[in-house]
C-alpha cells in the first residue's frame, strides 16, 4: 500500500504545471452572459431619474446609449456623468478606450413628427438599435374630481402616448430590418396598487 501511494506521488510530481491564468482586463462591470457590448440602447426620459439609470446600466454593460429627452442640455448633462461613472466603475482605464459612446437628443414624445425624427437621427448616428427602453413620463397630483381636461391628456399624451410612438418606429425598424429587438415599456406598481395619500388618479390610470 505504502508502494502504491510513494509511487503515485511520483506520478504526479511529473505532471506538467498549467501556466496561471492571466487576469481577465474586461471593460464591463457585468457577468459575461448580461454583456450588451456591440448593442445599441436608446432610452426615452433618460436625463434624470429611472431613465438615466437604466441607461447607465447599459453603458456599464458595454452598450452604446442614446439618450432621448425634452432638453438636450439636460441630456447632455445627464450622458456626461454617465461616461465619468462608467470611466470609474471599470477596471480598464479610460485611455484603453473605455468610455461608453453616448449621445444626447432632444425631442418631445408627444409629437410624432419629433418622433420620427430623433429615431432617424438615432440611426443615422448608430446605424442599428437593438432595445427601446421608455420611461420618458410625469406625475401630477390632483384630486380626481377638480382634474382639468387638459393636464389629464398631458399625463396621457407623455406616458403613454409617447412610449407608443416610439414602439411603433422600432417596431417598423425591426420588423423591416428582420432583427429581434427588445421592447421595455416601464410601468409603475401605481397600476396595481392605491398609493395614498398621494391625488395622482391620471398617473395611476395611465400606468
Amino acid at each position: 500500500m505504502a508502494f502504491i501511494l510513494q509511487k503515485s506521488a511520483r506520478c504526479l510530481t511529473r505532471l506538467p504545471q498549467r501556466p496561471r491564468p492571466l487576469p481577465l482586463r474586461r471593460s464591463l462591470t457585468t457577468l459575461p452572459q448580461f454583456s450588451l457590448e456591440g448593442k445599441t440602447c436608446v432610452v426615452t426620459g433618460a436625463a434624470r431619474g429611472l431613465g438615466k439609470e437604466f441607461l447607465a446600466a447599459f453603458a456599464l454593460s458595454g452598450a452604446k446609449g442614446a439618450c432621448v429627452d425634452l432638453s438636450l442640455r439636460s441630456g447632455e448633462a445627464s450622458i456626461k456623468e454617465i461616461g465619468e461613472r462608467v470611466a470609474s466603475a471599470t477596471p480598464v482605464s479610460k485611455a484603453e478606450g473605455n468610455t461608453p459612446e453616448l449621445r444626447a437628443y432632444a425631442c418631445d414624445v408627444t409629437s410624432e413628427s419629433q418622433v420620427q425624427d430623433t429615431w432617424a437621427s438615432i440611426l443615422a448616428d448608430f446605424g442599428r438599435v437593438d432595445v427601446v427602453l421608455t420611461a420618458a413620463g410625469i406625475v401630477d397630483n390632483v384630486a380626481a374630481e377638480e382634474y382639468a381636461y387638459d393636464r389629464w391628456r398631458k399625463m396621457f399624451d407623455i406616458n403613454l402616448h409617447g412610449s407608443f410612438l416610439f414602439a411603433r418606429e422600432a417596431g417598423k425598424y425591426w420588423i423591416r430590418e428582420q432583427i429581434k429587438g427588445n421592447l421595455i415599456l416601464v410601468s409603475s406598481m401605481s397600476a396595481k396598487i392605491c398609493v395614498r395619500p398621494q391625488k395622482q388618479a391620471a398617473y395611476n390610470a395611465v400606468s
